[in-house]
């Protein structure tokens, strides 16, 4: 397996950044911008990325970044966590279509900072396993074809997740029975969708997601599915499984101006919670924000860690 850890330390939020030591008898210090190799994987930690991060909360903490590729399925992930002598609760963090798992770094830091095991992987036909092709094969076709090669694009991640699962489980920092999941847009369906699977996510903060697939076919005719696209709706949809979403904390965040995904579908699901439970069961929360379109704010990201510090 391919596998090389980085320890970051010095002071979050000091003016000469982060610094990353790979953790080798004859390693040297590594400035944040310059660029590391793991087996010939270029680690890029990129500046203005982690800056994000290092603004937040001004912290003492030695945090230790890792890259592997792991599991059968070779799913790439950065894990960042602190230093531990007890396992970790954990946050797996997905991101958004055209991203990778550095670009979300910032939050995989910020999670750290705040006693998370994070657990930050590339989304399949991206970053290291990235499409050769990649644009023409989401967005240079019919819309059936792009949304179908979306939602199966979904359904592999949820399959590389689930090894993950198995993998991470097994691991002494991780504490198998806190874990728990995040992500932005597409990162927040495949979270809807593997919590609808496995009973392992104890928790889940979606963002500027949709636990209904539905709302990505409304513009198509039904009439002319292609069988496959049927088929993804029709047994992958995580509304099937609605009741399952709820049972577990649930921390749903979605602008409503958004035009890439509409709002209608965790209204459905915010709808049904409402008429089946009356009172809303603890550790759902439901928030919209009026004047936000397709972006996770900073508020989104504070609510999410307050969230998984509470309900982890």
């Amino acid at each position: 397996m391919n596998h090389t850890m980085f320890e970051l330390n010095g002071r979050i939020g000091h003016e000469n950044g982060l610094t990353c030591r790979q953790l080798a008898e004859d390693s040297h210090p590594l400035q944040i911008k310059i660029t590391g190799n793991a087996e010939g994987y270029p680690l890029h930690l990129a500046t203005n990325f982690v800056n994000k991060a290092l603004k937040l909360e001004p912290s003492e903490t030695t945090l230790l970044l890792e890259h592997a590729v792991v599991t059968e399925r070779s799913v790439p992930v950065l894990y960042c966590y602190p230093k531990s002598d007890t396992p970790l609760p954990t946050v797996l963090f997905i991101h958004g279509m055209t991203g990778d798992k550095v670009m979300d770094l910032d939050k995989g830091i910020q999670l750290a900072q705040n006693g998370f095991f994070v657990v930050l992987i590339d989304v399949r036909w991206h970053g290291e396993r990235k499409h050769p092709q990649f644009h023409s094969y989401f967005y240079d076709n019919d819309k059936q074809t792009n949304c179908r090669r979306f939602f199966e694009t979904i359904h592999e991640t949820v399959e590389d997740v689930i090894a993950l699962l198995d993998h991470v489980q097994k691991d002494s920092r991780v504490d198998p029975n806190r874990l728990g999941m995040s992500g932005i847009s597409m990162g927040g369906y495949i979270s809807f969708a593997t919590a609808a699977r496995d009973r392992r996510i104890k928790a889940i903060a979606p963002m500027i997601a949709s636990p209904d697939w539905n709302v990505n076919t409304e513009s198509l005719d039904p009439n002319e599915y292609v069988p496959e696209l049927q088929s993804l709706v029709n047994f992958h949809n995580p509304m099937n499984h609605y009741q399952r979403l709820y049972s577990i904390p649930l921390l749903v965040q979605n602008g409503v101006i958004d035009r890439v995904i509409n709002i209608s579908g965790v209204r459905k699901l915010h709808q049904l919670v409402t008429q089946e439970c009356g009172e809303l069961p603890k550790g759902y929360i439901y928030i919209e924000y009026p004047e936000v379109g397709h972006t996770a704010t900073s508020e989104m990201l504070n609510q999410m860690v307050t969230f998984f510090r509470s309900y982890l």
